[in-house]
């Protein structure tokens, strides 16, 4: 296994834990495996072919599985060596250049663009009578053209069921067809086709079945996740006054394969001038519902639709999750999240009414990416990354001091920052890892001291506050010398800073915890005075305390998706919290893509493990549960189903939330499960968070690239 390769989320490389503790060994399937097995003569199922990819196993074996597997990975360094060596480039080129914002790398370009791909311009082809390519087909469900071009561009999408039906037809399947049969998993349906030559199956009749997303820090295989692909701006038409009938379908893969690490975003203000902050936004798409009276057997919801002023980069991948976050204020809220069109952080305050306030400016963070916000009356903190000082190749030091091949192309390296702002203004910026100049991520040396980073996956955490200090508990990567060369390895870490930016020890602070690390989740109990945290990990697969390591819940991976921590309704105690989780349901395969149940566990510290564990949900596919405090003495449950099997995928059809009242003491039911629909979009790692006055609110993605859904859950009686 390649040492310097992290495994995604909770499945990195087998490393080193601090304080000598360490993971058992066990069997992985790594590029590794599938190569061994390529070489003993197994034939190559889609599967392989597809992990092959994803996992781009072709830095080490260059030479790979066989002569039908895909070529190689297309990126910004292909493009611009096709352009440099004569070749004018093409529109998908265009495309992808400016997708993947290759000038990053290559400043000089590839000459005049011509006009931008957008949506429009792929209308106005067909309009002028231009039969659409397969690739206007695929960016136009991609990029959710219909939005604004409800009659579409044709009659026809180019689906695995087409590319199946072509195949029976007698064509030879092209290089897109193999790439998209393996990249929308197609043998999930069909299984002989073009990888395995023989007679292949009829094809499925009825609708295309959605592509199954690989579960995001579930697996026990190192996938990195590709992040969607943002469509080129577009010609803005009049958002629709109500949210689509349906949610989106899932997008049909882009003729392109995303560059294997996304390109950085600068970690200080660029060089030319800074741009304004966002001019006001617009006023809300749709006007606010009064919150009515709310019964806890049958609470009120109300969702308003904000236009943010510029566009919103979110995203359900557990490597390079880009959330949106919303915090309460006395006056209202603040709501965090990630525009891909300035490359910062952008913090808007909404009034109590859930519109944009207008006489606070919009704040402009200059960071790579976020994980948790925290809001205020004079500002608010925020856990994000930005660029590690370590020089070297993309400020990682020498990747010569790693184990095995270097990565190819190289990962970029990062460091996390809780930053402080007041108003508009940077008051103090904390580095929570150790990464410096002196020390670099990938440290001094193949025999150099260990170092805590932020490396290609993991960029998630979450911010507790005891009203004074605000502790981090985040993923992380830990650099460790291990048989003469720098070993990388995740896991997490939690650090806690005074009002003043300063780093505190104790506060039940630690430098690595659970390894690996997936769900970090943490809260202040103003009972015991300690700052309480648990994470999934796949030390024994199991939920646990990362400070003593005591399990709570062994728990399958593949079927585990965390929620946040609670305190339990027993003012008298010292200690006693509810979470939930989803697990495997029982006569589903283990270690496998099958359908969970949702659990609410009660545990306490004193006693270790948990002391209730009650089935909420265990119809269809029950996952991304989440758990917040809710009016008096009331738990706030919301979890997804979908007929899918597996973790879910990003805003695909399907996906029906669910929300019930329980009780904060028993967890008995105050409310049955309601389906809520009101066009949001779930998110299995983003917070849902309770306002003092007891209400509880979500920051959803909105109906257009620019807009936010509010979600509030009114507090009940």
């Amino acid at each position: 296994m390649r040492a310097h390769l992290a495994i995604l989320g909770l499945t990195a490389v087998l490393g080193l834990c601090a304080e000598t503790r360490s993971l058992e060994a066990r069997q992985e399937r790594t590029c590794d495996t599938i190569y061994e097995a390529f070489q003993a003569g197994t034939v190559m199922t889609g599967v392989d072919y597809s992990d092959w990819i994803d996992w781009q196993c072709l830095r080490w074996f260059p030479s790979g599985i066989d002569a039908t597997h895909p070529a190689a990975i297309r990126t910004c360094d292909t493009i611009y060596a096709s352009f440099v060596a004569g070749n004018t480039p093409s529109a998908q080129d265009q495309s992808d250049w400016a997708a993947w914002g290759c000038t990053t790398w290559f400043p000089s370009g590839l000459g005049a663009s011509g006009k931008p791909r957008t949506c429009d311009s792929i209308y106005a082809s067909f309009s002028a009578g231009n039969p659409p390519t397969a690739q206007d087909q695929s960016d136009w469900a991609a990029w959710g053209c219909s939005t604004w071009f409800p009659s579409g561009i044709s009659t026809t999408t180019r689906s695995c069921d087409t590319i199946y039906a072509d195949y029976r037809q007698g064509n030879a399947p092209t290089a897109q067809d193999m790439q998209d049969w393996l990249l929308w998993s197609c043998a999930t349906w069909f299984k002989n086709y073009p990888v395995t030559p023989s007679t292949p199956p009829s094809p499925a009749t009825g609708d295309v079945p959605p592509s199954p997303a690989a579960p995001q820090g579930a697996k026990h295989t190192p996938r990195p996740q590709r992040t969607p692909t943002p469509p080129p701006p577009t010609i803005p038409a009049p958002p629709p006054s109500s949210p689509p009938s349906s949610s989106p379908p899932p997008p049909l893969a882009s003729n392109a394969v995303p560059p294997p690490s996304p390109a950085p975003v600068p970690s200080t203000p660029p060089s030319s001038p800074t741009p304004p902050p966002a001019s006001p936004p617009a006023p809300p798409l749709s006007s606010p519902a009064p919150v009515p009276s709310s019964s806890c057997s049958n609470p009120a919801v109300s969702v308003t639709e904000i236009d943010v002023g510029t566009n919103v980069d979110t995203n359900e991948d557990d490597p390079t999750l880009t959330p949106i976050t919303i915090s309460p204020i006395s006056t209202g809220s603040r709501v965090a999240f990630r525009s891909p069109t300035t490359g910062n952080v952008h913090v808007v305050t909404l009034k109590a009414d859930g519109t944009v306030d207008p006489s606070a400016p919009t704040v402009q963070v200059p960071i790579h990416d976020f994980a948790d916000l925290k809001a205020d009356e004079t500002g608010f903190v925020i856990l994000g990354t930005r660029n590690a000082n370590g020089g070297g190749t993309l400020n990682c030091g020498n990747p010569n001091n790693l184990c095995g091949t270097p990565p190819n192309p190289a990962i970029p390296c990062h460091d996390m920052y809780l930053i402080r702002y007041d108003g508009t203004t940077e008051s103090w910026a904390t580095k929570l890892t150790s990464s410096s100049a002196d020390l670099p991520p990938y440290s001094t040396s193949r025999t150099g001291p260990q170092v805590y980073m932020i490396w290609w996956y993991a960029h998630h955490g979450r911010i507790a506050f005891d009203g004074t200090n605000w502790a981090a508990y985040f993923g992380a990567a830990i650099s460790v010398s291990e048989g003469g060369c720098i070993n990388i390895h995740q896991g997490d870490r939690m650090q806690v800073v005074s009002p003043s930016g300063a780093l505190l020890s104790g506060h039940d602070s630690f430098d690595w915890g659970c390894s690996h690390s997936g769900y970090e989740r943490i809260v202040w109990d103003d009972r015991s005075g300690h700052f309480v945290m648990i994470c999934k990990t796949d030390n024994n697969n199991r939920i646990m305390y990362p400070d003593s390591y005591t399990t709570i819940l062994p728990v399958d991976l593949s079927y585990s998706n965390l929620g946040d921590i609670v305190k339990d309704g027993n003012t008298n105690a010292k200690d006693g919290y509810w979470t939930i989780t989803s697990n495997i349901r029982n006569g589903q395969p283990a270690n496998s893509d099958g359908f969970a149940d949702v659990h609410l566990l009660h545990f306490n510290k004193a006693q270790g493990g948990h002391d209730q564990d009650i089935v909420l949900a265990s119809s269809s596919n029950s996952r991304a549960p989440h758990l917040a405090s809710y009016s008096t003495s009331k738990l706030l449950a919301v979890w997804e189903t979908s007929s899918v099997t597996g973790d879910f995928d990003f805003w695909a059809s399907g996906r029906t939330t669910y929300i019930q009242v329980l009780d904060a003491v028993s967890g008995a039911a105050v409310s049955s499960p309601t389906a809520v629909g009101n066009g949001i979009v779930g998110n299995r790692y983003q917070v849902w968070t309770s306002f003092p006055d007891g209400s509880v609110a979500y920051a959803s993605k909105g109906s257009s690239g620019s807009t936010i859904k509010i979600f509030k859950v009114a507090a009940c009686a």
